[in-house]
């Protein structure tokens, strides 16, 4: 059978528990008129095309994962009159069998039952409308549709596809992801589905349903669908079919729930059947650049068409404030290793690691001279690139020093107390010759004071927050003694809540903002660098006072492009020991990129975060860019 063009087909199996009675086997995609479905389905669909229907038999058609059993239930509840013994009895896939569906693992064919079973009969089906046997059109049978949102439809996809045993692999997210935007998963194209059932609805008996109009109005939902059916319900009897066929009511029915299938078909150790229910879990799914890649096609593959979804109902919000992680990051075992697991303790209200508040008295007194530069920022806020850029200026180049001796060693870090085989910065800065440069994480409030009395030039670099949190997550994870990331959804929370290392992001930008024009303090943008380095290059020779040739510029601009610096042994960490950072987990320079948040932010995160980036950024003038 042909293939048609995207995604590679998936043709490894799911793997499931091993069952003394498995017939189950791994099942390629074939195509049916060009629409993908399993090799099994193929194998029957000359007698599944021939199926004889009756005129009282009704036709529950979707998309997988939009609603199916929910329609089920509700459509026999309504045609029994109510929750009947058959219906408490007997699960959904029996009283309504899978027309296209082949035998499974002690499992008959949907054909077989439906061949078996007493009219009137209630058939299931996710053939697209081209697809569906004549004889439905013929007979003039009711066709029930019911549509979902394309969104939470592939979420749903992807953790049910990993259950079914016999299914190809889902791959990643990313890769079903993409697999679903192509149309190359069982079922074929969500667009192509979803829009031929809507283009002739109006030719036949059919009733067009979204899944979203029902968990909003459910009692609205099934008076519809009882009216199309040509029954009468009390509203006692249609309340009690809203009840029975909740989520909730369904979820814990294994008449419902699949518990009833043969562990060799459905894994639900994997994930539940009925997973959430929910219209917008895609928002913690889709990455915003994934959400921007979906609209777009979206947007081409629905332009023509009348038919319109909803991918959300409400807005939830979230709790602030995330507890202290105290574990240790894993490292590599060191025979040096001095590094233990730090937690966070606070200096004056701002959290730091338990090693700099022990020497933070040593720190506060600090006697900076006249001719010292500080460079200033939050964590991974383009630290390593300003030092190298300020120290070449200082040099009037590329010098040797530069080429030989690791960036930490030539701007030390003031509050930083010794690590395994590395002096503190207080020790480095000490031992250092005039004219130094100094690196400090330190909110504004914290530096020492005798940098403002010795009227000491400071360079501030700041990075949009976003990009911010992506960096410093990867990076908490490679240094070996910090407290422990958690997942990224913990460490997100953390760094809203300012409960990291350095703390608030928004108090540490604003407040170095606000000082700028009281002492000798340059703020410089990260994203503005990152646009135009010769510019920024130059504003920062002009703001040390030096004179440097065009030549000379250039040559400081190309040493510090990320690519360089990235291979460079003096700036990419390679020098440290790997009982303090590890390198194996995640470069020190990543990706060096604006914008590279949208392909970790969730859509929910980013609602989260820009709702608490309102709140927070509401007072100051202070405006960042979070894409170039």
């Amino acid at each position: 059978m042909s293939q048609s063009p995207g995604a590679p087909r998936h043709e490894a199996c799911n793997s499931g528990p091993p069952h003394p009675t498995r017939k189950t086997e791994c099942e390629r995609l074939c195509e049916i008129k060009g629409v993908p479905f399993l090799s099994s389905m193929c194998e029957i669909f000359d007698k599944v095309e021939k199926f004889q229907a009756k005129a009282d038999d009704v036709l529950i058609a979707t998309y997988p994962k939009a609603g199916t059993t929910w329609m089920i239930e509700i459509v026999d509840s309504i045609r029994q009159g109510g929750i009947t013994k058959e219906i408490k009895t007997i699960p959904s896939h029996e009283r309504a069998p899978y027309l296209e569906m082949n035998s499974q693992d002690m499992i008959p064919s949907g054909l077989d039952l439906l061949e078996a079973m007493p009219s009137p009969r209630l058939v299931k089906t996710h053939l697209p409308f081209q697809l569906v046997p004549q004889s439905f059109w013929d007979k003039g049978c009711k066709v029930i549709y019911v549509a979902r949102n394309a969104k939470d439809v592939l979420v749903s996809y992807y953790f049910f596809q990993k259950t079914f045993i016999g299914l190809p692999n889902t791959g990643t997210w990313d890769d079903f992801f993409e697999s679903f935007l192509s149309g190359n998963v069982e079922c074929g194209s969500w667009f192509d589905h979803v829009t031929g059932w809507w283009d002739v609805r109006e030719k036949h008996q059919i009733l067009y349903v979204f899944y979203e109009d029902i968990l909003q109005d459910p009692t609205r939902e099934v008076e519809r669908v009882a009216c199309f059916l040509g029954h009468t319900l009390d509203k006692g009897t249609i309340q009690e079919i809203v009840k029975h066929t909740s989520f909730n009511m369904m979820k814990d029915n294994p008449m419902t729930n699949a518990s009833t299938m043969s562990t060799s078909v459905l894994d639900l150790s994997i994930s539940p059947f009925m997973r959430k229910g929910q219209v917008g879990d895609w928002k913690n799914h889709f990455t915003v650049a994934q959400n921007e890649r979906f609209e777009e096609e979206y947007r081409r593959r629905m332009a023509k068409t009348s038919l319109r979804f909803r991918t959300e109902l409400c807005t939830m919000s979230q709790s602030l404030g995330a507890p202290r992680h105290e574990a240790c990051n894993s490292g590599p075992p060191h025979p040096t290793r001095k590094t233990e697991c730090e937690t966070l303790c606070e200096i004056k209200g701002v959290p730091f690691l338990s090693s700099t508040c022990e020497i933070f008295d040593k720190v506060e007194k600090f006697q900076a001279k006249a001719d010292d530069v500080l460079i200033a920022t939050y964590p991974k806020a383009g630290t390593t690139w300003m030092i190298e850029i300020v120290d070449s200026i200082r040099q009037g180049g590329i010098t040797k020093e530069i080429k030989t001796m690791p960036s930490h060693e030539r701007a030390p870090y003031l509050e930083m107390n010794s690590q395994d085989m590395i002096p503190s910065g207080l020790d480095l800065l000490e031992a250092m010759p005039s004219p130094r440069l100094v690196k400090t994480h330190l909110p504004f409030q914290l530096v020492p004071q005798s940098f403002w009395d010795k009227g000491c030039k400071v360079i501030y670099v700041a990075r949009n927050a976003k990009d911010v949190l992506v960096s410093f997550y990867f990076f908490q994870k490679t240094f070996t003694g910090l407290p422990n990331t958690g997942a990224w959804d913990d460490f997100f929370e953390s760094y809203l809540s300012g409960n990291v290392a350095c703390g608030s992001w928004f108090d540490h930008v604003t407040g170095w903002w606000d000082v700028r024009e009281k002492h000798q303090i340059l703020y410089v943008f990260y994203e503005d660098i990152l646009q135009d380095p010769t510019r920024e290059v130059e504003r920062l020779v002009h703001f040390l006072g030096h004179t440097l040739d065009k030549g000379t510029i250039q040559e400081i601009v190309k040493h510090t492009s990320f690519d360089m610096m990235k291979d460079n042994p003096m700036t990419n960490a390679s020098t440290v020991p790997t009982s303090v950072l590890d390198l194996s987990i995640s470069p020190f320079m990543r990706k060096g990129q604006v914008g590279d948040w949208k392909n970790h932010f969730t859509v929910a995160q980013n609602e989260r975060f820009k709702e608490e980036y309102r709140r927070r950024m509401a007072k100051t003038s202070l405006r960042f860019r979070t894409e170039l």
